[in-house]
């Protein structure tokens, strides 16, 4: 009977605050409130890890949101010495890569187990509006990089017409 209140008591907590606070009354013991609260915390944590299951490794996650960082800084650098219409195409190659990496993010970020279950949900959370909800349940990420800029290596059109610079 103790453990059906403690049960009630940290789920009232779980559904009013969105995290897990640790409550107890004169009727339920505290060890009792930290035994319920404990396998709440962990049938959360493994609903959370299930989620995540359908998505890539942490591995790999980490490695696709390091290359969308490094081909951010290598656009910035021809950005910089673009003009014309060069510059243009870069700027919305920039807005391209930004796009993609918030989603890569999202999914890093929920597979940080160094964060708080709460933080880690609200992530997957908005990785599931990121990606709208065919794509989440079947756990498609976008490519992290428009690979269609990389087409057999060539630069952007724009980039072809520019003059040559005086050595």
């Amino acid at each position: 009977m103790h453990y059906c209140a403690a049960r009630k008591l940290v789920l009232f907590q779980i559904r009013n605050h969105n995290d897990v606070r640790l409550t107890y009354t004169d009727r339920v013991t505290r060890m009792e409130a930290l035994a319920v609260l404990a396998a709440l915390t962990m049938a959360m944590e493994a609903d959370l890890e299930a989620q995540l299951g359908r998505f890539p490794p942490r591995d790999v996650t980490d490695a696709w949101v390091e290359f969308n960082w490094n081909h951010l800084g290598w656009l910035k650098a021809y950005y910089k010495q673009s003009w014309g219409e060069a510059r243009l195409d870069y700027l919305r190659w920039w807005i391209d890569v930004i796009e993609r990496r918030r989603p890569w993010k999202l999914l890093q970020d929920a597979q940080n187990r160094a964060s708080s279950i709460s933080s880690r949900k609200v992530s997957l959370y908005k990785l599931s509006d990121a990606l709208g909800a065919v794509a989440f349940f079947k756990g498609q990420m976008p490519l992290a990089v428009p690979l269609s800029r990389f087409h057999e290596g060539k630069p952007p059109p724009s980039v072809a017409l520019l003059p040559a610079q005086p050595d």
